[in-house]
């Protein structure tokens, strides 16, 4: 077969150049806008395009120069290298390790692979290098018969191109819907930030919501019971907790008048200080109230170390709440908590103030409308009888059982004023009923104080401190939240660059998307 000429080849370079000007061209450009963009920052994998251009831009530096074609044999996963002149030795060789040497038969596939490939050579022009292309397709003894539909380098450019492109428009869909996945997370990323405050208006509106916002988050946990904003948060339970913590406090009062020594010792060395003129079997009154000021001075401690336990634990829970309100702002952060702290001590103080109040209300005077005392009174008198009916006949044992008193020993009374014994009888037993009342006061006075003083505080007082420490004086509070934090600032700026990014990206595949449609690309 003759050389092809220089000039039969111009009608396929020329038709390959137009169609990789209308259909590759935009595709590459769009990729490489693509880049320019930085789209591959967002963790958008852009598709690995193999470039075919110009003579002498460098794409036929990544083949060997062959002065011969290269040959090999493949089957059953290997390939045998050979050449020219011993290809049929090869081929014997390979058809008797697959068939057998009997001359049988097999499926097994041999497959000879020669390489369609020469570089131009030296100052070789490209209508030069083609006619020599040419020529060695038409004129060598086995490369002249390859299909000529598959040899040369624009058919090699024109296969490239298709594939190129076809890889390409692959990978658009792909690229469109990541894009847009990005796209949304970084819109609802930057319309979750706090507003860019540019007026001392708009800083004090923004400070007002987060009151507002803390102020309602507070009634659901420490007022109402509600906890739909930590579901799975215990510790923030408020009303819960607190109920929790009364019930400790009720549980951990004695149930029962605290007592040392033997039973009645107490009130019979009292009753002996207390013996004036007068009467005999008066039950002075000053005895009682020095038993009641001892017992009630005994677990006085307690109610202070549970107010103590609940305003702690109040303080944790508003500073936690204050802190998330105001996360956005860090130096109102600062002022909320400042300001709650000073508030909740000054209601720490005035619980413990109230405690002490009333614990010596308990200790000056005996007093209640409770029908329980006397009723209990009157059954733990019931007792008295065969109390001292014990204590006269020697010759009974020694113990008794009294109902809410338990067992008792009465043989260290023995022996003693049988008046004085009557009169600590009865002291013993009016306070046993006495501080069933007692406690229960103790527990449903505290219970109503911190109930009060929690709705107080945030209903009313939290507001007005956090308005008197960011508003009031001169630390210019709302002037410190329209100073964003730089960490703030440049994450809104980098995600509005990012979006900007996503946007122009989508627009980019989004009209070559278009173009293919429109005219699909090369068979």
């Amino acid at each position: 077969m003759a050389p092809t000429s220089s000039s039969s080849s111009l009608p396929l370079v020329n038709a390959l150049t137009s169609s990789y000007n209308e259909q590759i061209r935009p595709l590459l450009d769009a990729v490489d806008r693509l880049r320019q963009l930085k789209v591959m920052q967002e963790g958008i994998e852009l598709p690995t395009t193999v470039v075919v251009g110009d003579q002498s831009s460098g794409k036929s530096s990544d083949d060997p120069s062959l002065s011969s074609p290269q040959l090999h044999l493949e089957y059953r996963d290997k390939r045998i290298e050979t050449s020219e002149k011993d290809i049929t030795l090869a081929i014997e060789i390979a058809t008797s390790e697959i068939a057998g040497s009997g001359k049988g038969i097999s499926d097994t596939p041999l497959t000879l692979v020669v390489r369609c490939v020469r570089n131009r050579i030296g100052a070789e022009s490209y209508e030069e290098a083609r006619a020599s292309e040419a020529e060695l397709f038409s004129s060598h003894h086995l490369l002249s018969r390859i299909d000529k539909s598959i040899v040369g380098i624009p058919v090699l450019a024109e296969r490239l191109m298709r594939i190129q492109a076809q890889s390409i428009a692959k990978c658009l869909p792909n690229i469109v819907k990541k894009i847009n996945e990005k796209l949304n997370v970084n819109v609802s990323e930057l319309d979750g930030m706090p507003q860019n405050l540019v007026s001392v208006a708009d800083a004090m509106r923004a400070f007002m919501q987060i009151i507002s916002r803390a102020k309602e988050t507070l009634k659901k946990l420490l007022i109402r019971g509600e906890y739909e904003d930590y579901p799975d948060e215990n510790q923030m339970h408020g009303a819960a907790r607190l109920v929790e913590m009364l019930n400790a406090y009720a549980k951990d009062l004695p149930a029962d008048i605290p007592s040392k020594g033997s039973f009645l010792v107490e009130e019979i060395a009292i009753l002996e200080e207390a013996r004036g003129i007068g009467l005999p079997n008066f039950l002075p009154r000053t005895a009682f109230l020095t038993l009641l000021q001892m017992k009630v001075k005994e677990i006085s401690g307690m109610p202070h170390d549970f107010v103590l336990k609940v305003w702690c634990y109040i303080e944790d829970v508003i500073l936690r709440v204050l802190d998330e309100a105001a996360e956005n702002y860090p130096p109102l952060q600062a002022c909320t908590r400042r300001a709650a702290q000073n508030l909740v001590e000054k209601m720490r103080r005035k619980s413990r103030e109230v405690v002490k109040e009333f614990i010596e209300m308990e200790m000056i005077t005996d007093y209640t409308c409770n029908p329980d005392y006397m009723k209990m009174w009157v059954e733990l008198m019931d007792n008295q009888d065969a109390f001292m009916e014990l204590i006269h006949n020697h010759s009974k044992p020694a113990k008794m059982s009294i109902k809410v008193v338990g067992e008792i020993n009465v043989a260290h009374l023995r022996g003693k004023h049988a008046g004085l014994i009557e009169q600590a009888f009865d002291i013993r037993m009016r306070l046993i009923a006495y501080w069933k009342c007692v406690v229960l006061r103790l527990v449903d006075v505290l219970a109503l104080h911190v109930r009060y003083a929690v709705r107080k505080l945030v209903d009313k007082e939290l507001e007005s401190e956090i308005l008197n420490e960011v508003v009031g004086g001169s630390r210019n509070g709302i002037e410190k939240m329209l100073e964003e934090s730089p960490s703030t600032a440049g994450k809104r700026e980098r995600l509005k660059k990012s979006i900007q990014m996503l946007k122009e990206s989508k627009e980019v595949v989004g009209k070559i998307i278009d173009r293919i449609n429109v005219m699909p690309l090369i068979e």
